[in-house]
């Protein structure tokens, strides 16, 4: 059994759970195992989501589904090899797809390609290479061999470029 307390913040991890709270707020954070797999319970109106989402992803928990009670699940998985992660807006990966200067170019004194081949993104909790995309006002609509996802404009999604 661990516990940590500051000023603003109290975790503490013990019998298979590890909690996270705020004096301000209670319960941000809750992580357990759901069927041997670790997952974090994360409350999305928390002033602490920003950097909550940032360090789990950063830590290969990636959100796997979003409840209508305002938190998201995050679950603890594998990244594929030789695999650089982003964590951006539906633009980026669009912007990746289609070839526009994107991040992984930007040391390149070559006309960037399209990176389509190698471009894989986060469906539940599988890596799955995208077979089609397409950017509308609404949001972004991406096509893998494993179903479809959508994107609104203004969410984050967690992707990647195989190298």
């Amino acid at each position: 059994s661990a516990f940590f307390s500051n000023r603003n913040l109290v975790a503490s991890s013990g019998e298979g759970v590890t909690t996270l709270s705020a004096r301000t707020e209670g319960l941000v954070v809750k992580v357990t195992d759901i069927d041997g797999k670790s997952t974090a319970a994360v409350k999305q109106s928390s002033e602490y989501w920003s950097l909550i989402r940032q360090i789990l992803i950063e830590n290969h928990f990636f959100p796997v589904s979003l409840r209508t009670n305002g938190v998201c699940r995050f679950q603890l998985l594998d990244v594929p090899e030789n695999c650089q992660l982003y964590h951006t807006h539906a633009e980026a990966l669009c912007e990746a797809w289609y070839g526009s200067h994107h991040p992984v170019h930007a040391d390149s004194t070559t006309t960037p390609r399209p990176l389509r081949d190698s471009l894989v993104v986060l469906r539940r909790d599988a890596w799955c290479r995208i077979q089609k995309l397409v950017m509308k006002s609404e949001g972004l609509h991406i096509k893998t061999v494993s179903g479809e996802l959508f994107v609104p404009t203004d969410d984050t999604l967690v992707w990647g470029v195989l190298n």
